[in-house]
């Protein structure tokens, strides 16, 4: 990470959340946490700093990581969809999808060659029938359950729709959604960092990682300056722009770099949320937050 001038010191030194996402920021590639990576978080928690985690995941594929790491923290999964206590499951916000407007959608794409997934709970199902990518899903999902058909109406909460198809297929649907149904959705078409997927996300409008960090900072009763994000990917845009400081790894997209205020030396796979960690500890002098003078 480049030197930090004086004003970048100071904006450090207000921080009071570690707002961490997860794939391709904490996690390396097998989707583990490494040592070095484990040892930080616990020297920021010990420091006194909040830290939460903001991904993609469902919240039952996020909260392992927090709960291994002993922390006690509010997840925001699904892409701001769903914020829950990490050891208790305690739903603190969720947005989901009525029913009826999950059948109209299906309904626009019905006969389309692409997979689909319904997120129902801390349940994923499907009709896929593709190896490949249910061992892809496999990654950074749990609870994967093939079914004949949706039974729809026996589904209690539906978080939101995810396709798997080509490009020009997916963003051919997300237009016709966007014309065809009446239902209040958002569509966000992204392909895989690391296979040659294209997916589109189907929920509700207004969720996003930065939405989920603004409910973090209100939860913590923090202002925007006391917020530093670190992230890799597309989904991390608006989760940057709620923060008052942030941090692109260097595995991070380009676009994503040239958002951040800094970037790191190191990727996912080398340590890099340690690195962020042991610069904002440095910068305070390894003093608690608490006892800052000023906060």
């Amino acid at each position: 990470m480049r030197s930090l001038t004086e004003e970048l010191k100071k904006r450090l030194d207000k921080i009071k959340l570690l707002a961490l996402d997860l794939d391709g920021t904490t996690l390396t590639e097998d989707k583990k946490i490494i040592p070095e990576v484990s040892e930080a978080i616990a020297k920021a928690k010990h420091a006194g700093y909040h830290i939460s985690f903001l991904t993609g995941r469902m919240f039952a594929a996020a909260a392992p990581f927090a709960n291994a790491l002993e922390l006690d923290i509010p997840i925001v999964s699904l892409n701001g969809t769903v914020i829950a206590e990490s050891r208790t499951g305690k739903i603190l916000y969720e947005k989901t999808l009525s029913h009826h407007c999950v059948r109209d959608i299906l309904t626009v794409f019905d006969g389309a060659p692409v997979h689909k997934f319904i997120y129902e709970g801390d349940n994923i199902r499907h009709k896929a029938n593709d190896p490949e990518i249910l061992k892809y899903l496999e990654l950074w999902a749990v609870n994967i359950n093939e079914v004949k058909e949706f039974d729809l109406e026996s589904y209690r909460k539906i978080y939101q729709i995810l396709l798997v198809g080509e490009t020009n297929i997916l963003d051919k649907i997300a237009g016709n959604l966007n014309g065809e149904t009446k239902c209040d959705i958002t569509t966000f078409g992204f392909p895989s960092p690391r296979y040659p997927l294209n997916f589109l996300e189907i929920k509700s409008t207004g969720d996003s990682k930065g939405k989920g960090l603004k409910f973090l900072r209100e939860y913590y009763e923090l202002s925007q300056d006391q917020v530093l994000a670190v992230g890799d990917y597309l989904n991390d845009y608006e989760l940057f722009n709620e923060a008052g400081l942030s941090i692109a790894v260097a595995n991070a997209t380009d676009g994503l770099k040239e958002r951040a205020d800094l970037i790191t030396d190191r990727t996912n796979e080398e340590g890099a949320v340690a690195e962020v960690i042991d610069m904002l500890l440095d910068n305070g002098n390894q003093k608690s937050v608490m006892n800052k003078s000023g906060i």
